[in-house]
């Protein structure tokens, strides 16, 4: 239990810190591409009306999630495998963003 509340916390300030860079690079480009990159499952949510409502929240539990799936796990081969599978949705979800935008 206690693994996991560090890593909600750690997720969180995660969270914080890249929406904060994100907004600095949203301003500095004009375009939604840092942010697509960054919160690629909000992006692909906001795109779809029926979906727009849970943009936000995801925003807000990426990173937490993130966290959480990659500090739990005690032994270093699940925490890489945990890594490669979610660096994979990541990227993957951002190409599928990207595209739906432009």
């Amino acid at each position: 239990m206690k693994r996991i509340l560090i890593a909600i916390l750690v997720g969180s300030g995660l969270a914080v810190i890249f929406f904060l860079l994100t907004m600095v690079a949203v301003g500095a480009c004009h375009c939604t591409k840092p942010t697509i990159i960054v919160f690629p499952y909000s992006s692909v949510a906001f795109e779809r009306p029926l979906l727009e409502f849970i943009s936000l929240p995801l925003m807000l539990i990426q990173f937490p999630v993130y966290s959480i799936v990659l500090g739990v796990p005690k032994t270093r081969p699940i925490r890489i495998v945990a890594l490669i599978i979610l660096s994979a949705l990541h990227v993957g979800t951002s190409i599928v963003g990207l595209k739906l935008h432009h």
